[in-house]
């Protein structure tokens, strides 16, 4: 089963102290990581729950994007087991 998670690159802030954020999958014992074309206030970034929090502005927006590539990574992976 493969492991998929967003994670923020804290070390990459910006002078506005956004983050941008990527993809890791784990499968079958190897790592890739996949730049997104999102990038979030590195405050409104909850680590834990991998998500934008409320009181972002666009969290809702941003969440459901991630929480969709999430998904079609998912797809595409149990495509390629069949």
């Amino acid at each position: 089963m493969p492991a998929i998670s967003i994670i923020a690159r804290t070390r990459r802030k910006d002078d506005h102290g956004r983050v941008p954020l990527r993809m890791r999958i784990a499968y079958r014992g190897e790592k890739r990581f996949i730049s997104l074309p999102v990038k979030v206030l590195a405050q409104k970034w909850n680590g834990d729950k991998r998500w934008v929090t409320g009181t972002h502005p666009d969290a809702g927006e941003i969440n459901a994007f991630l929480s969709d590539l999430e998904r079609a990574a998912f797809s595409v992976i149990s495509r390629l087991e069949r």
